[in-house]
């Protein structure tokens, strides 16, 4: 999984050698409101989808705890 994100201003982020070619660079000048708006907003549509359609929540992966305790929380 470290591989894969990084943990950046607070919040975990694809790495940039994963991201690959369709993704204009630009996409990294975004401004953290911004970001931040699109960070709410998708929580809100997780919520959204998980209380209308979820049966039940997939657990993470196990050692996920000790990312996040040594990068900071999701």
């Amino acid at each position: 999984m470290t591989e894969q994100a990084i943990w950046k201003d607070g919040h975990w982020e694809v790495a940039p050698a994963v991201r690959g070619e369709n993704v204009p660079l630009p996409y990294q000048l975004m401004n953290s409101p911004e970001r931040d708006r699109i960070i709410a907003q998708r929580h809100r549509y997780l919520e959204y989808m998980h209380d209308h359609f979820a049966d039940s929540l997939i657990q993470p992966p196990e050692g996920v705890e000790q990312i996040e305790s040594e990068h900071g929380p999701h």
